[in-house]
């Protein structure tokens, strides 16, 4: 386990870059948002799905991972990130 020390240290690294205001809205378009969010859900109910087969022993985490993210590759992850930095970057 991590000592207090460590702990202590890895959340004054986070709070160094962590935002004063919450992010709570994305400026996405609303093409960008309709994607989206459709990407994300599709993301979500795959990572619960894989967990839950970890979890339960009905699948090996070790053997799975490579086809678990090139799976999240073909959900589309690399663009809901892209989508997702663009809108971000909008925010600010």
């Amino acid at each position: 386990g991590s000592s207090n020390y460590e702990l202590a240290h890895k959340l004054s690294a986070y709070e160094a870059v962590r935002t004063k205001e919450p992010i709570t809205k994305f400026a996405y378009t609303q093409e960008e948002e309709a994607e989206a969010m459709e990407i994300a859900t599709s993301l979500n109910n795959y990572v619960k799905e894989k967990i839950a087969l970890w979890c339960t022993g009905a699948s090996d985490v070790d053997a799975d991972w490579d086809n678990y993210l090139k799976d999240l590759e073909n959900i589309g992850l690399s663009r809901y990130l892209a989508m997702t930095q663009e809108a971000y970057d909008r925010t600010k």
